[in-house]
Parts: C-alpha cells; sequence; structure tokens
C-alpha cells in the first residue's frame, strides 16, 4: 500500500488509525502463533497441518496490515 492513500489524512487520523491496526496486528500475531502451534500438534498426530488447511492462518492478514502500517508511517506523522 501506498503512504499516498493517507495523503489527505491529518496526523492525528493516522495516528488514532494505527493505533488501531498495532492492536489488531496483535491479535492476528497471537491467532497465527495459535495456528501454527495447532499445526504442530496436527502434523505430528494426523501428518497434516489441520489449522492451516481450515483457514486459521493469518498470514496473509498480517502482510497486508503490515503493509498498511508502512503506508501510515511513511506518510510521516
Amino acid at each position: 500500500m501506498s503512504s499516498s492513500a493517507y495523503a489527505g489524512a491529518s496526523c492525528g487520523a493516522i495516528r488514532a488509525e494505527r493505533a488501531a491496526a498495532t492492536v489488531r496486528l496483535a491479535s492476528l500475531f497471537e491467532d497465527q502463533r495459535t495456528a501454527r502451534n495447532n499445526d504442530v500438534v496436527s502434523v505430528i498426530i494426523l501428518g497434516i497441518p489441520a489449522a492451516s488447511l481450515s483457514g486459521a492462518d493469518r498470514s496473509n492478514e498480517i502482510a497486508a496490515l503490515k503493509g498498511q502500517i508502512a503506508a501510515m508511517d511513511g506518510r510521516g506523522c
């Protein structure tokens, strides 16, 4: 995501949105950690990564949110 997406936003609005994104990112990291741990167990027991196959993998959401945060940071507020 480009920082130009935040060109018209005030620094206060960007800071508030970044704070919310940081909280969401922490939650996604925890979800991903849980999915990874569940995958380890299911691979040992079943031979397949059940959590990843069931949609518990949050890596794409984490990457997108990191991009949004980087774009906000690139705005210079």
